[in-house]
């Protein structure tokens, strides 16, 4: 083996040899774009959700909302109990 195959004595790096350069690492900007654009996808597809949810709630009929409220002021508005637990044990069961 000459002296130029010798395998060379391993010294120590210097730390800044792995400080980019300007312009920074061009996997980690790609990176950050990408990122940057699926969070924009994300929001996007939450709007799209969120108009759809909108769309399909109905609206307040003013004139059911009016006749419940007298119905509600003469005592004549009857709430069954039962059914109402039943309603308010199956929403908290379902939020588990």
């Amino acid at each position: 083996m000459g002296r130029k195959d010798r395998p060379r004595p391993q010294t120590k790096q210097d730390p800044l040899r792995f400080v980019p350069a300007p312009g920074g690492f061009p996997q980690l900007r790609k990176r950050q774009r990408l990122l940057k654009a699926s969070g924009k996808a994300v929001e996007r597809a939450l709007m799209e959700k969120a108009q759809e949810i909108i769309d399909q709630t109905p609206e307040v009929r003013a004139e059911k909302v009016k006749a419940l409220k007298a119905a509600v002021e003469q005592g004549a508005y009857q709430i069954d109990s039962r059914r109402l637990a039943h309603i308010i044990l199956a929403i908290l069961l379902a939020e588990d």
